[in-house]
């Protein structure tokens, strides 16, 4: 006759069966889920992409002239200057910015919608006001629910802006590393802005407060180079291929709706109402203005 202790556990053996079996058909029934999910997401594939690239007459702005008579007196040498403090840095991105005669080319991995990502983007809008072209590439691992704001200042003429290598769940950036890790992984962390293809900063630096002495519970150590003379047309190639390359998309094929010139005045207001009431602590509206 078997003991009590022996019915007990073939008692326990069948519902651990049970219970096994039953978390199988869960981890089926979220696998079908997630593949059903993914295959009715998708980015788009028919849109305008036009291509474009670098200023080329970079002798004809005012800076680009007197950069071209130094560059004669060291043909086929650059200049360049380390640019090791963070608010120097920012500085120099905001002077870029006014500078701009005809272009501004300007990627990065991470933009946030903090004090200095605010200021620098309506540089860039003050820049196209004044006929500038603006072409700004941004990686997409960090956008989340930015998509309407960016799509506003992509309305304006003179600004393009694509996300590098996009998410095509626009909700949900960890549903794409789900269900589409191998594609999706691979991000642009290039920091890079060019002036009229005749100077450039490049480094480690993202577009963040941060990176600027302007956190207020810590900030980063990192490294930006500031470039003329030749070097910068190697700088603008490598832009040029980023944004013609078929992983750049344009913002205007992953909304729902067209932007117009309403939608634009809308978020420039309201970018500049922020940084009015913010605070930064450096002296920016000193610097050179249009």
């Amino acid at each position: 006759m078997p003991s009590a202790r022996a019915s007990t556990r073939a008692g326990r053996a069948p519902r651990a069966e049970r219970a096994r079996a039953y978390r199988g058909r869960v981890r089926a029934t979220l696998a079908v889920a997630l593949v059903l999910i993914g295959a009715c997401a998708t980015l788009p594939k028919n849109y305008p992409r036009p291509e474009s690239t670098a200023f080329l007459d970079h002798e004809s702005t005012a800076i680009g002239k007197e950069i071209a008579a130094l560059a004669a007196q060291h043909p086929g040498e650059s200049a360049f200057a380390l640019i090791p403090h963070g608010r120097q840095a920012f500085t120099a991105r905001v002077a870029l910015a006014d500078l701009a005669q005809s272009a501004l080319d300007v990627q990065y991995f991470l933009w946030e919608t903090d004090t200095t990502g605010r200021i620098l983007a309506d540089r860039l809008m003050r820049a196209a006001d004044r006929g500038v072209r603006v072409r700004v590439l941004i990686d997409d691992v960090n956008i989340k629910d930015r998509d309407a704001g960016i799509a506003a200042l992509d309305a304006h003429p003179n600004v393009e802006i694509r996300l590098f290598n996009p998410f095509p769940h626009r909700g949900s950036r960890l549903l794409g590393f789900v269900t589409d890790f191998n594609r999706v992984n691979h991000r642009m962390h290039n920091k890079l802005m060019v002036m009229d293809n005749t100077m450039a900063i490049v480094g480690g630096r993202n577009m963040s407060d941060p990176y600027f002495e302007v956190d207020d519970q810590g900030n980063f150590r990192d490294l930006d180079i500031a470039a003329a003379g030749p070097i910068v047309r190697d700088l603008s190639q490598v832009f040029d291929r980023f944004w013609n390359g078929e992983w750049s998309v344009p913002i205007a094929a992953l909304v729902d709706r067209p932007y117009g010139d309403a939608d634009l005045r809308e978020q420039v207001g309201r970018i500049r109402e922020t940084i009015a009431k913010g605070r930064y602590p450096h002296p920016w509206t000193r610097m050179s203005r249009a």
